[in-house]
């Protein structure tokens, strides 16, 4: 038989003692050393300045996740790790810390010092905003809660987004801009109303999104009840793809209220986004007198403080009153919305309820009745609207 090739039990010893010592110093380094490594790094890591560049405006929403505010500050590069920023704060049971609000953030921020801002570094106002609030009363409450939001300034920069200004209870830093506040509800308002006013409920209801925004202004007005707001949404609809006046006392409300302020006494100068116009003259043209704004300072305080937005006391001179937001006056829908709602109304307009009836009133009770014709229209008002 050929001699087997066997190493030598000396040399076999002495190779498991090598491999041992091996073993046990790998174990060693992973026990002792990679732990080491690994905290540096995590530390160096946990402290890098973020990649952002400049100072950020970040708000947490409430009840927001840890994870989904990470997702969102590395989408807006600031923070240079998801992971680093959810290890962080779960291996510091930190998740119930991360407060709501708006934050400010100062360019470079690093993980940890925003962590620690999102316990800590709050200092926001609350501020709610009602469903049906028209852009002045939105910009008298933003200025009267925000140091450096400016009444005018408000009303000259957001009145493009009258309709969208999402009303809701808000947290805003307590150094907030116009711009701030009116990004910050015009992204609630999206997101509120994303999966809402699709294409496919647009084109089942057969209205734009801009006519949608504008009737539901006017029933968040109009009628309060999700119900009544649904047979309203079908009344003024049908009336409006019929080319008839839509009638809706708030447009008139809508209409009067700055003129009755503004044109108290005779004429007075006011502010036009585009100029400098006489408010008597700008009447008689029938242009939109709605926008103006006089430039005494008392004007403006009482403006903030006392001014009847809605007035409940119409008179015939109201109901005729020459605005294109007047639909008393002017066939069509107003040129913007005169509100801002909330989601009953809009739902109200995309999911309107078949009906018969062609005019509704509201009594003193908050009761709306309903009527199929102009006659029995005018028993209701003689029933429920008599002094």
């Amino acid at each position: 038989m050929p001699e087997e090739n066997t190493i030598p039990s000396t040399e076999k010893r002495e190779y498991h003692k090598v491999t041992k010592k091996t073993m046990l110093v790998t174990a060693a380094v992973c026990v002792f050393v990679a732990p080491i490594v690994f905290w540096l790094y995590y530390s160096i890591a946990l402290n890098r300045p973020s990649q952002g560049g400049k100072e950020a405006t970040f708000t947490i929403d409430r009840g927001e996740g840890a994870f989904s505010i990470a997702s969102r500050l590395y989408a807006e590069g600031l923070i240079n790790s998801k992971a680093l920023f959810n290890l962080y704060v779960v291996t510091h049971n930190l998740q119930s810390n991360l407060q709501a609000g708006v934050y400010k953030i100062p360019a470079g921020y690093s993980t940890k010092q925003l962590v620690d801002l999102f316990q800590n570094g709050r200092n926001d106002v609350t501020i709610t905003f009602l469903e049906g609030w028209r852009l002045e009363e939105i910009a008298r409450e933003a200025s009267t809660k925000l140091e450096k939001v400016g009444y005018e300034q408000f009303i000259t920069y957001a009145r493009p987004y009258e309709g969208t200004l999402f009303p809701d209870t808000y947290e805003f830093s307590a150094d907030a801009s116009e711009i701030d506040v009116v990004t910050q509800m015009t992204k609630n308002f999206a997101a509120r109303t994303e999966k809402l006013l699709t294409p496919e409920a647009l084109g089942k209801v057969g209205l734009s999104h801009q006519e949608v925004l504008v009737l539901a202004s006017i029933v968040e007005r109009e009628v309060s009840t999700a119900e009544d707001r649904k047979v309203v949404a079908a009344i003024l609809t049908k009336r409006y793809k019929n080319s008839e006046l839509v009638g809706a006392d708030a447009t008139t409300q809508y209409a009067v209220a700055l003129y009755r302020i503004c044109v108290p006494d005779g004429p007075i100068t006011c502010f036009y986004p585009e100029g400098v116009v006489n408010c008597d003259l700008a009447m008689e043209e029938g242009n939109a007198i709605d926008n103006c704004i006089q430039s005494n300072a008392g004007y403006i305080e009482t403006l903030k403080k006392s001014a009847d937005w809605w007035p409940a006391s119409l008179t015939r001179e109201d109901l005729v009153f020459p605005s294109q937001f007047n639909t008393r006056v002017m066939v069509g829908l107003p040129p913007a919305p005169i509100s801002n709602p909330g989601i009953s109304a809009l739902e109200a307009v995309l999911v309107q309820t078949a009906t018969d009836y062609n005019y509704y009133l509201t009594d003193s009770k908050g009761v709306t009745h309903y009527a199929k014709t102009l006659d029995l229209h005018n028993q209701n008002v003689a029933n429920y609207l008599a002094n």
